[in-house]
């Protein structure tokens, strides 16, 4: 799904992100990329994304496909409650279902300022999901959640993405042994 060839990237600063770095993702798998802080986490979703360009190598898609990428922030407007925030990629019945999933139902109507920040979490992870992607890409989505919503959150996700491909990024020992099919170290 995900062929990484020869990837090379710097910032102009001269830090050395990637050097030759390869790597493939296939559906079904949910990858955990593990790496100290400034290793290129972030980094590598943003080159998957095409929001950093290479300066070698490249990154290639098997087809046509859809991805959805939560970034470490909550991507949340500030203007809409939560259900609106997930409605912005779905449909109203698909952002309900999400919203209802991630255990949101009695706060759906509050915007963003008068939720928690693990609440607001799972709204960005609700609105993520919500849009139904091939990929989904998240770079540390699980903070802030308590154990046992986290561990709930994934089993959501490995029902309804079983087919699909899931790449995440962690420092907890814990969530990755629980989620990914396998592990990067970068």
């Amino acid at each position: 799904m995900i062929n990484i060839e020869n990837l090379s990237f710097s910032y102009e600063e001269g830090k050395q992100i990637f050097d030759n770095f390869s790597e493939s993702f296939s559906a079904g798998e949910r990858v955990a990329i593990s790496a100290p802080s400034g290793k290129g986490k972030t980094t590598l979703f943003r080159l998957i994304c095409s929001l950093e360009k290479p300066q070698k190598g490249r990154i290639k898609f098997d087809s046509n496909y859809k991805i959805s990428y939560l970034p470490q922030y909550d991507d949340l407007f500030p203007w809409y409650s939560a259900i609106k925030n997930v409605s912005l990629v779905s449909d109203e019945k698909t952002a309900e279902k999400w919203i209802s999933l991630f255990g949101l139902s009695e706060s759906k109507t509050q915007k963003p300022e008068s939720l928690s920040g693990g609440m607001k979490k799972r709204v960005s992870l609700a609105k993520a999901a919500a849009y139904e992607p091939d990929i989904l890409l998240i770079d540390e989505g699980f903070n802030g959640l308590d154990d046992k919503l986290k561990f709930k959150i994934m089993d959501i996700l490995k029902e309804h993405f079983s087919n699909r491909l899931i790449v995440f990024t962690s420092h907890n020992k814990e969530e990755i042994d629980f989620f990914a099919t396998r592990t990067v170290f970068l």
